[in-house]
């Protein structure tokens, strides 16, 4: 919700220097055993399904797909 939350305003907000831009944002949780690394290979694998779902979206990938 919070993701969804910060997309929303982006895409709504008039940029000085750009006028209006939109973002995609991947997400995903820490899990008990995870390293840094893991979690931010979800999250970049979130962030890429976002783009390959047409962009300005929220994605999340909790465990390992």
């Amino acid at each position: 919700e919070i993701a969804e939350g910060l997309r929303k305003h982006i895409e709504e907000y008039d940029f000085p220097e750009v006028g209006k831009v939109t973002c995609s944002i991947g997400i995903t949780k820490m899990e008990f055993d995870d390293t840094v690394e893991d979690a931010f290979e979800r999250m970049d694998k979130a962030l890429y399904k976002a783009k390959e779902d047409g962009r300005n979206c929220v994605r999340a990938i909790y465990t390992e797909e």
